[in-house]
């Protein structure tokens, strides 16, 4: 038997291309055919666990597996699993179609759960919900920290349980609504990233967004800083200075308590008792910031102290809501080692202070050294140095009027100066109160090695910050350099400013930044490279620009790219080393 077909000689082109249209039209056709079919509104699907999805509907869907197992229905690439529960679908919810978001019509819960995941690669988990009083959910891709975006709505007539995905392992979020900023439930993530919020509240289409707030710690004050776990009462204050002041009182649960109720953008008083622990009162500017409270054990030396504000500038006064906090040295690496930032100061104590100016802290440990800083309703900010109890005792701390005329900015103002105590001070005023993160050092000009570096301050928006750093007798004969860098309006601002004994510091002003420093140092060298030939001999030319380039280097307005103090130098030394060179081998000079 011959197979003609087979046999590449009786390939007829036209009859192979014939034949490949139709096989190409019969196989569309029989595809269509079967890819597609259509249901009725009001048609169901079932799952063996007790999963119903119905149509609300005509629907067409395409040909598939739509019981992958016995606990899921899966529909418009849209996967529903769980056990008793009943699902209402609309047109177009499915898998989000419509803006990005899945909308179910209604839900009946029974005992069970319901697991909801679509195949969209947009969103980037499913959504679990429990509860006989859930009635209904719409969610989109939920991005924690994204500014309290709306992530997902739900109607419920009882306590229910939302779970989600795609968030941070082992952190605390928080169920807020995104517009009050109010947290109704609060969870702490597993080790595959969900999070579950098991006390939602009842309420009819209630709109929340998923954030990573939503608990508050309570800590030993010293290291390892374990969790205070018999703690009895935790009380959440706000807005103390007015008629109708919000009063909050939370039990703990395993050393730490949820913030629902709470206006997470806040800044709260924050007192708690333990039997085992002195009473802690303080104050938290944001709990974004820092998540917890720290708590001397009752083991540990303590030392009462009163401290006094003595202000003699009239901007802190009884007036002011003026608030004390008391900062301590935490290692947060110690307990939190995926988000811990190593040492940091961390509030420990701290209130507002009121008219008789004066504030109680029983939780100071003896011997320790604090950071004390008070701020006023202006956002303005002193930073007092530190302090270290060692005994009994009522301390008053003197606020003095601080400087701003020698340097000023655009819309800010800044200073630097020696004191003759000596203490190295430095004062900065916003009066659009946008700057936050301000951090200052102090090294010396020959070596660049460091003697003081400062926290970040300003860690809320602040209008006027001060601080002064003690110098020891090496600092206060040596020539020194003031650095410092802040963020106002979401923008990197700093300065430097060079300074000797005796007297105030010489102010020296570099352009707020030190990329723009650099810039500028390299068009000087660009101008005396283009116009230095004519002006002098190409060896001199040279010599002047190499040394132009140290005494730049000198200053720290001159670096090269990603090489260090040290690599610069050797580029400027290698020039002045060439054009000397030349200068005696053509007789330059001479």
């Amino acid at each position: 038997m011959k197979l003609h077909l087979l046999t590449p000689a009786k390939w007829n082109p036209k009859r192979l291309l014939a034949i490949c249209f139709v096989i190409l039209i019969l196989a569309s056709t029989a595809g269509a055919a079967a890819s597609y079919w259509s249901a009725t509104s009001g048609s169901s699907f079932t799952s063996t666990s007790g999963v119903k999805v119905e149509l609300v509907d005509s629907e067409t869907f395409t040909t598939g597996l739509h019981f992958p197992n016995s606990q899921t229905v899966y529909l418009h690439n849209t996967s529903f699993h769980g056990d008793d529960v009943n699902i209402e679908m609309a047109n177009g919810n499915w898998n989000g179609t419509v803006s990005n978001w899945v909308n179910t019509t209604s839900i009946t819960m029974g005992t069970g759960n319901l697991t909801i995941d679509p195949d969209n690669p947009y969103f980037g988990s499913p959504v679990t919900v429990s509860g006989a009083g859930i009635q209904m959910l719409n969610f989109t891709n939920i991005i924690p920290n994204d500014n309290y975006k709306e992530d997902l709505v739900y109607t419920t007539n009882a306590t229910a349980s939302i779970t989600v995905g795609n968030v941070t392992a082992l952190t605390s979020y928080g169920l807020v609504n995104p517009t009050s900023l109010i947290g109704y439930d609060a969870g702490i993530s597993n080790a595959t990233g969900f999070v579950t919020f098991d006390q939602v509240p009842p309420g009819t289409n209630v709109h929340a967004a998923v954030e990573p707030l939503g608990i508050l710690y309570l800590r030993n004050q010293t290291p390892p800083h374990g969790l205070v776990l018999d703690a009895t009462l935790v009380v959440f204050y706000e807005d103390l200075d007015t008629d109708t002041p919000i009063i909050i009182n939370k039990t703990t649960s395993g050393g730490y308590v949820d913030l629902t109720e709470l206006n997470l953008t806040k800044s709260f008083i924050i007192s708690a008792n333990s039997p085992s622990h002195f009473n802690m009162t303080t104050l938290i500017d944001d709990i974004s910031v820092q998540n917890t409270a720290f708590m001397l054990q009752k083991s540990k030396p303590q030392t009462p102290v009163t401290f006094v504000l003595d202000d003699k500038t009239g901007d802190f006064g009884p007036d002011d809501n003026v608030a004390l906090e008391i900062f301590r040295g935490i290692n947060s690496t110690s307990y939190d080692p995926i988000n811990g930032t190593s040492t940091r100061w961390l509030a420990i104590s701290g209130d507002r202070i009121g008219n008789a100016n004066l504030f109680n802290s029983s939780s100071l440990e003896t011997e320790v050294r604090y950071r004390l800083v008070v701020q006023n309703n202006l956002n303005q900010e002193r930073s007092l140095g530190t302090f270290v109890p060692k005994e009994d005792a009522k301390v008053t701390l003197s606020i003095e009027n601080v400087d701003f005329s020698v340097i000023k900015g655009e819309t800010f103002t800044w200073n630097s100066s020696l004191t003759d105590n000596p203490h190295q001070r430095i004062s900065y005023h916003d009066p659009e109160l946008t700057t936050t993160n301000f951090n200052w050092n102090v090294s010396y000009f020959n070596n660049d090695s460091l003697i003081y570096s400062s926290p970040s301050n300003c860690l809320t928006a602040c209008g006027i910050f001060s601080e002064s750093y003690a110098l020891n007798s090496s600092a206060e004969n040596s020539t020194l350099i003031v650095r410092w860098s802040a963020l106002k309006g979401g923008e990197y601002i700093g300065a430097t400013t060079v300074g000797t004994r005796p007297g105030a510091v010489i102010p020296v002003t570099f352009p707020v930044s030190s990329n723009w420093a650099s810039l500028g140092a390299i068009a000087i060298l660009l101008i005396l490279t283009a116009g230095g030939g004519g002006i002098t001999s190409p060896g001199m030319t040279g010599l002047l620009i190499s040394g132009t380039a140290g005494l730049l280097w000198l200053l720290k307005l001159l670096t090269f790219g990603p090489l260090t103090q040290t690599q610069s130098a050797g580029i400027i030394f290698l020039g002045l080393f060439i054009s000397i060179t030349y200068m005696i081998g053509m007789g330059e000079g001479s």
